[in-house]
C-alpha cells in the first residue's frame, strides 16, 4: 500500500468512520454503507482528486456464504 492510499484511506475513516479495507493485485477495496456513499464520493472527487468514474457494477451474493446483503454495488475510480 502506497503512503498516498494509506492516506486517501484515512481521509474515509475521518469522514465515514472505520471502514472495512482489503487489497489485492494493487488495487484498495472499500466497503462503504449506502448512507455515507454521497460524502465518500464527494471527499475522494473535491479532495483526494479522483475526477474519474471508470465503471459500475453490482455483484450477487445470492450464493456467498455470510453474505449480509444480496447485491453490492462496485465503483471503480481514478
Amino acid at each position: 500500500m502506497t503512503s498516498d492510499t494509506s492516506a486517501t484511506l484515512e481521509a474515509l475513516k475521518t469522514c465515514c468512520g472505520e471502514l472495512p479495507t482489503s487489497e489485492f493485485r494493487g488495487a484498495t477495496r472499500v466497503v462503504v454503507s449506502k448512507d455515507k456513499l454521497l460524502e465518500a464520493m464527494r471527499l475522494l472527487k473535491e479532495k483526494r482528486g479522483f475526477d474519474l468514474l471508470v465503471d459500475v457494477t453490482c455483484v450477487d451474493y445470492l450464493n456467498y456464504r455470510d453474505a449480509e446483503n444480496r447485491f453490492g454495488l462496485v465503483y471503480l475510480l481514478a
